[in-house]
């Protein structure tokens, strides 16, 4: 069996609104990142125990997907905070 089935925009954006709310969960547990390098750090340590779970021999499928939602709503705060950053014409942060 194939690892990805089919799926539709409508599971994805389930999935989506899942990554969101663990966002918004973490947000209030946890203090915002204090830098950019922070936020990879965290970013890196969700994919390190994401791809554990990926390497044993008898994976659990609804760990990947608790981690793969943590991957997701990490990223998704890094994408939030980067966009909402605003920078001047010589490249400095405002």
């Amino acid at each position: 069996m194939p690892f990805e089935l089919p799926f539709d925009r409508t599971d994805l954006e389930a999935r989506a609104a899942e990554a969101i709310n663990e966002a918004d969960r973490a947000l209030q547990k946890h203090s915002p990142y204090n830098s950019t390098h922070e936020a990879y750090a965290v970013l890196l340590e969700e994919t390190d125990e994401l791809w554990d779970e990926i390497k044993k021999r008898d994976p659990d499928q609804l760990c990947i997907y608790r981690e793969a939602l943590q991957v997701a709503s990490v990223a998704l705060r890094i994408a939030a905070a980067a966009r909402n950053i605003q920078f001047a014409p010589d490249g400095v942060v405002k």
